[in-house]
């Protein structure tokens, strides 16, 4: 994880963390947990190894729908965890998105000292130290909660790659449901799940011509497998969670004016708990 939770309250960074000194990181001890407020499992601080993975936070306790826990074995949790910490919080000038699907041992960097070569997964040279990079990869699921926590990260214009290559920025690329426009670009929409049925995901009521996201027959078992839920009506609010989503694809529109478009692959759709109110 490249954050955690202060007492439950505001989120910090490792990175941030890391710089710390030994005494001021002493004073966090007891007081980390997991971001997702669903599952706000104690977490503990790493600090950057020798081989140049990045500071993370980790924990062993996390809840079994907490979307923070991966099925995965240990070292790909940790690169992941090493790709997302750096692609949200280095100094990296671009993002790049990252579908699930892709082998995530094998993320694909642009070396700021050599801007046209690209390097596969290599941010750490022990005889050069850490080098800044030009850009960096982030999948659907991270980019849902930054969207979904930071305001200001909404708004933000730096450049933004999609899965097919198109080129556009965090706040031209990336819309919430309720500022949806329509256009023919391939985008990414985000928010709530409001219904939930028949494999299709709404984010509005009926009549309110909000975007819907159809999930074929082929692709939904992986789509709750994701969720940990049962049953594909679990995603729908009333039990024990609520979900926003995050998808990438080209919306149509129905004759009544409604957007919505066919996920091309699971991975094309990602899914959050959503915090409990209140919480």
């Amino acid at each position: 994880m490249q954050t955690a939770r202060v007492d439950g309250q505001d989120e910090i960074s490792a990175a941030t963390l890391a710089r710390f000194s030994p005494e001021q990181r002493a004073s966090y001890r007891g007081r980390l947990s997991c971001p997702d407020r669903t599952c706000a499992a104690v977490v503990h601080f790493r600090s950057q190894s020798v081989d140049g993975r990045p500071a993370l936070f980790y924990s062993n306790d996390h809840a079994a729908t907490c979307a923070e826990k991966s099925p995965e074995t240990k070292r790909t949790v940790l690169e992941a965890e090493k790709r997302e910490d750096e692609a949200i919080w280095n100094d990296a000038n671009e993002l790049v998105l990252r579908l699930d699907s892709t082998n995530p041992s094998r993320t694909s960097t642009i070396d700021s000292d050599e801007r046209t070569v690209v390097q596969r997964g290599r941010r750490h040279d022990p005889r050069r130290g850490n080098r800044h990079t030009h850009a960096s990869s982030i999948g659907l699921r991270p980019l849902l909660r930054r969207l979904r926590d930071d305001p200001t990260f909404r708004t933000s214009t730096v450049p933004l790659t999609l899965s097919d290559g198109t080129q556009s920025t965090v706040r031209e690329a990336c819309t919430h449901v309720s500022d949806y426009v329509h256009s023919d670009r391939r985008r990414i929409i985000w928010g709530s799940i409001v219904r939930a049925s028949h494999g299709w995901i709404n984010s509005g009521l009926w009549g309110e011509k909000l975007p819907a996201v159809r999930i074929l027959d082929a692709h939904i078992r992986e789509v709750i497998g994701r969720a940990h839920v049962e049953t594909f009506a679990d995603l729908a609010p009333g039990g024990r969670d609520s979900f926003d989503f995050i998808v990438e694809g080209i919306f149509g529109e129905t004759k009544n004016d409604t957007p919505w478009v066919t996920i091309e692959t699971p991975s094309h759709l990602a899914l959050l708990p959503r915090p409990a109110a209140g919480s």
